[in-house]
């Protein structure tokens, strides 16, 4: 049985290289595999291959993917430094980022071939084993062909997948006695360097998204195809139904409450495009009011209408500063414009509750006002400065941003609100379903009560220092903040994590930083987290614990049938999303470059 169960890993690698070598032949088979790897690709990474890794070093093989996925973040923001230069050491297209990966591959290949060794000693392989053993290295072939391909050409790359399937076979021979030679945490921690830097650079790409529709579909489709692969494969784990003592596992949380939000979300893209088409649109220069209130005020209304997510906000703020708007206003409009969303209203009152929903909203406006003071009192003196290299390095100059407007009166139809709603909703749908899987992923892994057992009477300054590096929609956010509340967070530590991570995180810093110097960026940095923190205490003793949705109290809730039929409705909108934008685009949108771009293709312009 063991010569079947090798040529069938043997097959998944080499399968994976030849459907990159068949795609690159025409536009929209190119499009169709590169969403294929997108669904597929870092779905198996990070729910097969590194649940495997931390069965034997635990949180380390997290700690090790992480690690290398943010080694190769860095690398690649060094590089744009560089102004994209033609080929640098680690960029996908040049190969020698795969061909780092090599060795770290070929030891998990060694591994691989002594584990089916040991296994089909006892056991033979069935069919369910055959795929699932064909579609673990298919990811393998997939990157190393992806990557290599392009620039190194096919005598490399062939090289380096006879040496992957070498190592393979060389695992399968010595079997058991490399297993009992070469501690498993050797073999498991470089799968986990592995993992990261595969997901890093599988998840990224230099090329833009298809900019044709039919181009956007395919690929589209080929995405959720290989998310719904992946969710096929045998789980002999049963990773989606593992969970500590007490807690919810990923299969018993994820549809629960994914039904749960389903109304809230409908009624926030319906509420979003009513605001987008009722609210007149205000012009540029209204933002210059008499006096930093009143522009802080305007700030605020302003981007009431636009219905922006927070990855859309900086885009919209760099263009104001070019125009040299008022400090107050932009700032003030930077920090309350996530905190105003309707959509992220509306979710919150389901998950939150009403009594924390009223005081974030309170909240935002306080600390949108009094940092917009606080900001133009700074700058009042200081000279504005154009955005440059600083602003390049932080990838929010890739493209001109443009206000998405308010459609003409003669479009303020039934079909003009959904239009303007589903555009809203473009820019939030990711996220929404990034902060339900990890909101869901610590429920299945945290302990009850972890989070004040470990933060205790500091969890509001600490949630607010560790919110900072966050950048999240506020949508994102407020399934994981529910959660963290669940796992003994404070009311106002949850509000301290709502203000802080959608608005005043370090991407806003360093976006200020680079248009007005290091003086506004800090005070308004240190004013939002000093600000959010004294709010945060004042809620934890105004709003108590018991107004707050009890998690296992919602996902076991028996839904009525209009809670499944909007639960249907947000699935279809949320497919129609990643067809309309490609999971390229689609993904773009929780980044500002991204979100920018998107305003582009998705919204209309502002008339200024």
């Amino acid at each position: 049985m063991l010569l079947p169960a090798l040529l069938l890993s043997v097959l998944g690698l080499l399968l994976g290289a030849a459907l990159v070598t068949l795609g690159r032949r025409q536009a929209l088979a190119s499009a169709s595999l590169d969403g294929f790897s997108l669904g597929f690709v870092p779905a198996v990474l990070a729910l097969r291959m590194l649940p495997h890794a931390m069965e034997s070093l635990g949180f380390r093989a997290l700690a090790l993917a992480v690690l290398s996925y943010a080694v190769f973040w860095w690398v690649d923001r060094r590089a744009h430094a560089r102004d994209h230069a033609a080929a640098h050491p680690f960029h996908p297209a040049a190969g020698a980022g795969a061909g780092l990966l090599v060795p770290m591959l070929a030891l998990h290949g060694m591994s691989d071939g002594a584990a089916l060794t040991v296994a089909l000693s006892t056991h033979g392989v069935g069919l369910s084993v055959a795929a699932a053993l064909i579609l673990h290295r298919m990811p393998e072939g997939l990157f190393i062909a992806s990557s290599m391909l392009p620039s190194s050409g096919g005598r490399k790359t062939a090289l380096a997948l006879v040496a992957l399937v070498l190592s393979t076979v060389i695992g399968a021979v010595l079997g058991q006695a490399l297993l009992d030679a070469i501690p498993d945490a050797l073999f498991d921690g470089a799968l986990s360097l592995g993992v990261g830097a595969m997901l890093r650079l599988a998840m990224h790409s230099h090329a833009p998204p298809p900019a044709d529709a039919r181009a956007r579909t395919v690929s589209g489709l080929t995405f959720l195809g290989g998310v719904a692969l992946m969710l096929a494969l045998p789980d002999p784990e049963g990773l989606f139904r593992l969970s500590l003592p007490q807690e919810l596992s990923v299969e018993g949380a994820l549809l629960p409450l994914f039904i749960e939000t389903a109304p809230s979300m409908l009624l926030g893209v319906l509420g979003a495009g009513l605001l987008r088409t009722m609210t007149r649109a205000r012009p540029d220069a209204w933002l210059r009011g008499d006096g930093s209130a009143l522009q802080a005020l305007r700030g605020m209304v302003f981007g009431v209408p636009l219905q922006v997510c927070s990855c859309g906000v900086l885009p919209v703020a760099q263009r104001l500063l070019r125009s040299s708007l008022p400090i107050a206003a932009v700032t003030a409009f930077m920090l309350g414009t996530p905190e105003f969303d309707v959509g992220a209203f509306v979710l919150s009152v389901r998950l939150l509750g009403l009594p924390l929903a009223l005081a974030r909203l309170a909240a935002g406006v306080a600390l949108a006002f009094s940092v917009g003071l606080a900001a133009a009192a700074v700058a009042r003196r200081l000279p504005l400065r154009v955005p440059t290299t600083p602003m390049r390095r932080a990838g929010l100059l890739s493209a001109p941003s443009a206000l998405p407007s308010a459609p003409p009166a003669a479009d303020r139809s039934l079909a003009g609100v959904l239009r303007a709603g589903l555009d809203s909703f473009d820019q939030v749908a990711a996220w929404y379903v990034f902060g339900l899987l990890l909101a869901v992923g610590f429920e299945a892994a945290m302990p009850p009560h972890s989070l004040a057992r470990l933060l205790g009477a500091w969890d509001v300054p600490l949630t607010a220092l560790l919110a900072v590096p966050v950048y999240v929609c506020a949508q994102g956010a407020m399934p994981l903040a529910a959660m963290m509340v669940h796992k003994g967070l404070s009311p106002g530590a949850a509000l301290v994590l709502l203000l802080v991570g959608p608005a005043a995180n370090v991407a806003a810093w360093r976006m200020l930083r680079s248009a007005l110097g290091a003086r506004v960026a800090w005070t308004f940095a240190g004013a939002s987290v000093l600000g959010a923190m004294a709010l945060g205490a004042l809620v934890n003793r105004v709003v108590p614990s018991s107004t707050l949705p009890e998690i296992h109290v919602l996902a076991a809730h028996e839904h009525h049938p209009w809670e499944l039929g909007a639960a249907v409705v947000l699935g279809l909108l949320l497919v129609s999303s990643v067809l309309r934008l490609g999971p390229r685009g689609w993904i773009a949108t929780m980044s500002p470059s991204g979100a920018s771009s998107g305003e582009h293709q998705h919204h209309h312009h502002h008339p200024h």
